[in-house]
């Protein structure tokens, strides 16, 4: 709900026709949602709830010649399927409440309803579209564990849908087709002081057949930038200026991409871009609410549903601390 108390406190509770425009509403930038801007990343849209894949499995085939029939070779396959999950945006303003105040510019005239006040569009416009942006990226692409809701209450943003991380911990569980775990100790959880050895084996551990390929590996900003700085530590590289070290592994085709979304873990996994899933159903309605009018009020109702997931469990790699449960 819009809340302009503060507002009316410092400039009082009357609106003076002058200057004031959305040019004076300062704030603190939103958070851009990188995770789900990954070049190469898979972006799908469904019909379904549950998005089912399978993946082959293949035996080896080549043997010596002879001339009696020895049979060897058989494809298997390992069923994959993500969840998709419904989350809603439910909002109440009361438009006229800004209207005698600092903030009346946003207010409408006697030719306008409600919901069609400029605070309407302000809100739809530049609130809700970044804000969910802003969610997704800090709460739940990486971090975010789906729990039921609890009836009559409003639901937690990180609870929406089980994000990367828990995905992670999923596939280091499946026994029949798990991803690809560092044993523990091997890459230790994340620490600046040591990052740049601990990506570099990161990238070694990885099988020599995917050293040309583009394997992007994941961890949190501060990680980033310790690598980088690992890098101009090393003292053998030949640059005028700091923007040209790379954060690609020198001699791979492998990068270094640090996500806001794993902000504050110690954790790090890879995989190749087009092997990660972003899944939406009606995905489409982010950017239509419907809008209710009751009295003098405004509701602003939204929902979809969506998901993230890896296509193949064995084009993932992940250290064992970042797939630890306990």
């Amino acid at each position: 709900m819009v809340t302009i108390d503060e507002i009316i406190t410092a400039f009082g509770k009357y609106y003076l026709a002058g200057s004031q425009n959305k040019s004076r509403l300062l704030g603190v930038p939103f958070v851009e949602g990188r995770t789900l801007k990954t070049p190469g990343m898979r972006h799908i849209k469904t019909k379904d709830t549950i998005y089912q894949m399978a993946n082959p499995i293949y035996a080896k085939v080549l043997q010596q010649f002879q001339k009696a029939f020895t049979n060897k070779g058989g494809v298997s396959f390992h069923p994959n399927e993500i969840q998709l999950r419904q989350m809603k945006v439910d909002d109440l303003i009361y438009p006229e409440d800004i209207e005698e105040s600092w903030l009346g510019f946003l207010a409408g005239d006697s030719s306008r309803n409600l919901e069609t006040w400029p605070i309407v569009r302000y809100l739809m416009e530049v609130y809700y579209a970044q804000i969910i942006e802003e969610e997704k990226e800090t709460d739940v692409v990486y971090k975010g564990e789906y729990a039921a809701p609890t009836a009559g209450t409003a639901g937690e943003g990180s609870k929406v849908f089980d994000g990367f991380h828990k995905q992670l911990i999923n596939g280091a569980a499946d026994q029949q087709y798990p991803i690809n775990v560092f044993e523990e100790g091997v890459i230790g959880e994340m620490d600046v002081t040591t990052a740049f050895d601990q990506i570099e084996n990161f990238s070694k551990g990885i099988k020599s057949q995917f050293t040309h390929r583009n394997v992007v590996i994941f961890v949190a900003p501060e990680f980033e930038r310790a690598y980088l700085e690992g890098k101009r530590e090393k003292g053998f590289y030949n640059v005028k200026t700091d923007g040209e070290f790379s954060t690609r592994i020198d001699f791979t085709s492998h990068t270094v991409v640090g996500l806001e979304s794993m902000a504050g873990t110690k954790d790090i996994w890879a995989t190749l871009p087009e092997n990660m899933l972003h899944i939406m159903k009606r995905g489409d309605e982010i950017q239509h609410f419907d809008i209710q009018k009751s009295d003098r009020a405004v509701k602003l109702l939204m929902d979809w549903w969506e998901a993230v997931g890896f296509g193949c469990n064995k084009l993932v790699w992940a250290s064992a601390e970042t797939v630890a449960t306990e």
